[in-house]
């Protein structure tokens, strides 16, 4: 799958639009190989800076094996469709592109389980959210 196979499906997601306020969401990890490793819910809150570009972006997740991982995020608007993001657990930065009613999000990081033990993953992530929160 491409993210431009995407760009001309409506209505347009517009990133920052779509992530200022609560959100909340449902979602699934799957495992390298394919199949299920385990469900999650989120609670996310954003704030868009427009005189800054940055969109401020906290998730929370709580897996159905119970541990909890937060990510704080920043990430810059570079062009009308092209994001970088910053996260103090991931490695370097991310990258992000909109095309269309499609976000494609990528980076690497040490992914926190249930016992403290990590495992590096690649995480490209679309836009999983369902509902505003309330």
């Amino acid at each position: 799958m491409n993210i431009d196979d995407f760009a001309s499906n409506t209505p347009p997601l517009v990133l920052e639009e779509f992530f200022n306020g609560q959100l909340r969401g449902w979602g699934i990890t799957m495992g390298r190989v394919g199949g299920l490793q385990n469900r999650f819910s989120i609670e996310a809150e954003g704030r868009w800076d427009h005189s800054a570009n940055t969109l401020a972006l906290r998730e929370v997740y709580t897996f159905d094996d119970g541990h909890v991982d937060t990510l704080v995020w920043t990430i810059i608007k570079r062009s009308a469709t092209s994001y970088e993001g910053r996260e103090t657990h991931i490695q370097g930065l991310a990258s992000g592109e909109q095309q269309g009613n499609a976000f494609h999000w990528t980076y690497t990081r040490e992914v926190p389980t249930k016992d403290g033990s990590t495992s590096t993953s690649v995480s490209t992530i679309g836009s999983g959210y369902t509902s505003p929160a309330g």
